[in-house]
């Protein structure tokens, strides 16, 4: 790799010997200082492996051409969860150890976002915004320091937040069980989400229940309502996303290549990386949007073996047959249909389920 592109390795916790469990960071140094900055990460759920694909792909063109911006990268950001099989297949989405899932404890500073605007009601948005990336810097590595320690989970996800703070774009990827590709956007950034080119967005509201697309943008939008209410208009600093790239245990190299290309496309649109001659988009179909209330988890009303009449990305009308249960203790096949049409966004890739299991995702406001 040329000399813009370094390699390091992040501590993010220790083994029962003692000795450290670190990760790989990637950092490419940009020509621009004052282009965005941009954290990207994969793995967190360990099983979700695609997006380490994209990123080989995205090194190999940033090993070519130089972007505008800094650029930090972290493939298989989870090592714990890579590492921890049972059988053939990863644990993956949770800790083994006491059920913690491994995206669900990142840092919800307290922070009086009202009481910030009105101190910073005359600073510039280098000013403010540096303000508040050291306040919430200062709160994550006091919490790191606690006397009473933190689950595997909860210092993974501080560690990785520290690292995306100083970020203006932080794009996380995952992917979900057998899925099609969709993007998790904040509704403030409807408009940039659509420069990805997936066809499908959920578009979701302010809030940070521990995933890092909410850490990493509820702050700035909170902030930039308190300013709102002051009556001074700022934009939302920072944007966050989690791009689901497909299902989980699978790598598509062929899909890997657009799929990085959409994150180059968005880099370019937001000025991270220069056009040229030869870039090539991959912009999807006309873009779908969908408020997350129309987002519905669907879970398995019968325990059985269940086979699918159609696959992730394909649409449904109410009471339409999608599958079948098979209760072999009843000698039985029970239709699996709905009351509601819906989009079918992903299927539980276990063919054998316990009743209460989860089944699908569904999109059902069509």
């Amino acid at each position: 790799m040329k000399s813009y592109i370094t390699k390091s390795s992040i501590e993010i916790g220790q083994n029962a010997s003692g000795e450290a469990i670190s990760v790989t960071k990637f950092t490419i140094n940009g020509t621009d200082t004052k282009a965005k900055k941009v954290y990207i990460q994969a793995s967190m759920h360990a099983s979700e492996i695609q997006g380490n694909a994209v990123i080989l792909a995205l090194l190999n063109h940033f090993n070519e051409k130089q972007p505008l911006g800094n650029i930090t990268i972290i493939p298989q950001c989870n090592p714990i969860g890579r590492d921890m099989l049972i059988g053939a297949g990863h644990e993956g989405r949770f800790d083994a150890a006491n059920g913690d899932n491994w995206n669900r404890y990142y840092f919800k500073p307290e922070i009086n976002y009202q009481a910030f605007a009105e101190s910073h009601l005359k600073s510039t948005q280098a000013g403010y915004g540096k303000a508040l990336r050291q306040l919430i810097s200062t709160q994550i590595e006091n919490a790191l320091q606690s006397d009473f320690g933190l689950s595997r989970a909860r210092r993974l996800n501080y560690r990785m937040q520290q690292e995306a703070l100083w970020a203006d774009i932080i794009l996380d990827l995952h992917t979900d069980t057998h899925a099609v590709d969709y993007l998790y956007s904040p509704k403030y950034a409807k408009a940039h989400a659509e420069k990805f080119g997936f066809e499908h967005v959920l578009l979701i509201e302010n809030k940070c229940n521990g995933a890092l697309d909410e850490a990493g943008f509820y702050p700035w939008w909170s902030v930039q309502q308190a300013f709102a209410k002051l009556a001074r208009e700022e934009p939302v600093l920072v944007e966050s996303y989690t791009l689901e790239l497909g299902s989980e245990e699978l790598i598509n190299d062929k899909k890997a290549e657009i799929q990085a290309q959409r994150i180059l496309d968005y880099l370019t649109f937001q000025d991270v990386v220069s056009a040229t001659s030869e870039h090539k988009h991959a912009l999807a179909k006309p873009v779908a949007f969908y408020d997350e209330d129309s987002f519905r988890s669907v879970y398995a009303k019968n325990g059985g073996l269940y086979e699918w009449f159609l696959l992730p990305g394909e649409t449904f009308v109410k009471d339409q047959v999608i599958g079948q249960c098979l209760q072999m203790a009843h000698a039985k096949a029970i239709p699996i249909c709905y009351p509601f049409d819906g989009l079918l966004i992903s299927i539980n890739g276990k063919g054998a389920l316990q009743q209460g299991s989860h089944l699908l995702n569904v999109i059902n406001a069509l």
